[in-house]
């Protein structure tokens, strides 16, 4: 096969082995895989291809439990009771997961848009090491986050990140 052959099967194969070399890096880079994936994952989402599940069983929906500690970016403890009375946007990410990055700009944006009277935005970080999370908060937009101090409650469980909850005001 000569040099012309070769120049030819590239040109036909360019979209293939570009896609084979992207996720070669990602492989082999996996520091690269949220800060790629999410922003790519954002976009896919903005077109409304795909739409998150949603769970509408109203009458089923189990009550929120109050009673857990989170820590504030200082390491301050925050009770989960502080938030009672407002609606709360309770959202789980993690540093390292490409979804909770991509949806990450939405939720900012939301919340900006939000009377902080009225919703409380409570994003918890899973990350297993606080390092990750302030190495990401130094790169990226600042915003108020907290990790759990000790277990999660049951009803707030989930095996899937990002997972969130919207948490109506108790009226009674």
């Amino acid at each position: 096969m000569n040099k012309a052959d070769v120049l030819i099967r590239l040109k036909k194969h360019w979209l293939d082995i570009l896609l084979a070399g992207f996720l070669l890096v990602l492989v082999f880079m996996p520091n690269l895989r949220a800060p790629v994936l999410g922003p790519l994952q954002g976009l896919i989402l903005k077109t409304g291809i795909f739409q998150p599940s949603e769970s509408a069983e109203l009458e089923n929906m189990p009550e929120a439990e109050y009673q857990w500690i989170l820590l504030d970016e200082n390491g301050e403890e925050i009770p989960f009771e502080d938030f009672k009375g407002k609606t709360i946007f309770l959202n789980f990410w993690a540093t390292w997961c490409p979804p909770c990055i991509a949806e990450l700009p939405d939720i900012l944006a939301l919340e900006e848009r939000t009377d902080p009277e009225k919703v409380a935005f409570v994003l918890v970080n899973m990350d297993k090491e606080r390092e990750a999370l302030e190495k990401f908060l130094n790169k990226g937009p600042r915003f108020n986050t907290y990790r759990l101090k000790a277990g999660l409650p049951e009803v707030f469980r989930s095996q899937v990140l990002p997972t969130t909850y919207v948490i109506s005001p108790m009226v009674k």
